[in-house]
């Protein structure tokens, strides 16, 4: 048995989703200075971003308040990467945003420096 994260396009191949988990918007601070103010989620279409190679490139982005929208992110990104400790690393170099999941980003964020 093998399991996998992200897209998975083999139609040889039984799949069966296990689970699901939030993803934060990550950014570094010195990317997010230099950007306008994001008024709208679709705003961010516009940004780098810094894909990690197996998540899927459609997000539903939820508000506090529980308003929901949809951003598509396809050949806008900057930078493909392969793991997440590079998809960290390359946001945090102000290199530009990423979709990342929650856990990771306050793991991560909660390292000493």
């Amino acid at each position: 048995m093998c399991i996998r994260a992200g897209q998975f396009d083999s139609r040889t191949t039984r799949t069966r989703k296990l689970g699901s988990f939030d993803r934060a918007i990550a950014v570094g601070r010195g990317y997010y200075a230099d950007r306008p103010k994001v008024d709208h989620p679709k705003q961010l279409k516009n940004w780098d971003w810094v894909n990690y190679r197996h998540n899927k490139r459609t997000y539903q982005l939820t508000s506090p308040i529980g308003e929901i929208a949809k951003l598509v992110i396809k050949d806008e990104a900057r930078l493909q990467v392969d793991n997440i400790e590079t998809l960290y690393a390359f946001t945090c170099m102000n290199a530009g945003v990423a979709a990342m999941p929650l856990l990771t980003w306050r793991d991560q964020a909660a390292r000493p420096a």
